[in-house]
């Protein structure tokens, strides 16, 4: 209903049910059928209005079967009070409970009051203005001056000398609610029957989880005030804790071994570039392994990747030997060789120079460019239309005009070619001059 207001007070609605007269205490000031309800739980829920100070209230509600004609509140089986201090309290059994909970006038207090016949105990729970429902009742006993009431159905006001009209409550209603709890009681089953150790292999964060669904279920469902909505909710997180239970811990033994075996692997041996895709796999792979977390399928890329690094890893070759013969290379004249044969040894050098310089060459790279220079240098052929130049060291196979060189050996040009030349001419002119003669 809605509020209303008349200067500094607050209005009961016309439905309201109100303290009609400034009774004597103990006597009754106001009742209404409610029901009648007699399904476990049977839940009674109302707002609670008062326009004097705490200090003025001293007033209660009490509920009970819907053929009761109670005259006193020493007959009523359910009580809740709104003490002198301020405070909200609940009767016992044999005495009143006072609660935490206070109240203030003008504010208007939800009540919620869960009545289990079979127990013949009910639960009460508040919600203060602007906050969240508060438990203050757990199992209460009805009165035990009180007869046990067959269902629940009649609410009644006790003002206690105070003035009539200022206290009053609204939205009254009650609700029988037949909650179904099989399916989690299924699940329950299920849960209860799983131990520490069947949990030891899921992975924390799962079993902490599950752990902590199944305890709120089996509260829920020994709670028989539980709402259905409160059931399905404690169902709904059970189940999907139980089926996260196949999330095990990943088995790290290969990991570890491995990470062992390459951590003292020394960075300065290997390329530059293959040992940073190296170091960062190693180091994503400790971090998988010191996961309590990590399941199978993480550890197992974690590993598949390092041992891919690693295979990758690339040593930095030794270039010596290339060095050298690019140096013999670049001392040679190459004036005296066909303009074919000496480019092929100035693209062999080039390349060689590439190789050298580059610092992720592989020791495959850096011998196939020596070997390519060395071929093409051994390849050189002389011009025959130009005088050999001797200064060139190389060594020459008789009856060849190619160069021959090894590598660590001199390389230099055997200038013999010119003497063989003008020795042919000579013998060509000595039998000419014969046949002339004859």
């Amino acid at each position: 209903m809605e509020d209303i207001y008349l200067g500094e007070y607050l209005k009961p609605s016309k439905d309201a049910l109100i303290s009609v007269e400034a009774n004597t205490s103990g006597a009754i000031s106001a009742s209404r059928l409610i029901g009648p309800g007699t399904k476990d739980p049977v839940n009674v829920e109302f707002d609670m209005v008062t326009v004097l100070s705490p200090s003025q209230t001293n007033v209660i509600v009490g509920i009970g079967s819907s053929d009761s004609n109670y005259t006193g509140y020493s007959q009523v089986p359910i009580i809740i009070r709104m003490y002198k201090d301020g405070k909200i309290g609940v009767y016992n059994g044999k005495g009143y409970v006072q609660s935490n909970v206070e109240f203030e006038k003008n504010k208007k207090y939800h009540i919620r009051v869960s009545i289990n016949l079979e127990e013949k105990t009910y639960d009460v729970y508040v919600t203060p203005p602007q906050q969240e429902e508060i438990q203050i009742a757990v199992n209460y006993a009805f009165r035990s001056t009180a007869k046990v009431p067959e269902d629940i159905g009649k609410i009644y006001l006790f003002n206690n000398d105070q003035q009539a009209g200022k206290y009053w409550l609204e939205d009254i209603y009650l609700e029988a609610k037949e909650t179904d709890k099989v399916a989690l009681k299924i699940a329950l089953d299920l849960a209860n029957g799983i131990t520490d150790e069947d949990l030891k292999d899921v992975i924390p964060v799962v079993a902490d989880e599950f752990i902590a669904a199944r305890d709120e279920a089996n509260v829920v469902y020994n709670d028989t005030s539980a709402t259905q909505e409160k059931i399905n909710n404690a169902f709904d997180r059970l189940a999907s804790a139980m089926h996260m239970l196949d999330f095990v811990k990943g088995d790290k033994t290969a990991l570890k071994a491995f990470i062992n075996k390459v951590s003292g692997l020394d960075s300065s041996k290997y390329s530059t570039d293959t040992w940073a895709a190296f170091e960062k796999e190693l180091n994503e792979a400790n971090v998988v392994y010191n996961d309590e977390n990590a399941m199978q399928e993480e550890v197992n890329n974690a590993y598949k990747e390092l041992v891919t690094a690693f295979l990758n890893l690339r040593l930095i070759p030794d270039k010596s030997l290339l060095e050298d013969l690019i140096n013999k290379a670049e001392g040679l004249n190459l004036a005296s060789y066909t303009k074919a044969t000496v480019q092929v040894v100035n693209d062999a050098l080039a390349n060689a120079k590439n190789i050298l310089a580059d610092d992720n060459a592989s020791q495959k790279e850096v011998d196939n460019a020596k070997d390519v220079l060395e071929k093409a240098i051994n390849s050189l052929e002389a011009n025959v239309n130009t005088p050999a130049d001797n200064t060139v060291s190389a060594s020459v196979n008789n009856g060849d005009t190619t160069v021959s060189v090894k590598t660590g050996d001199d390389i230099s040009v055997l200038g013999t070619l010119g003497l063989i030349s003008s020795l042919s001419v000579i013998v060509f002119l000595k039998k000419k001059k014969i046949s002339k003669i004859k």
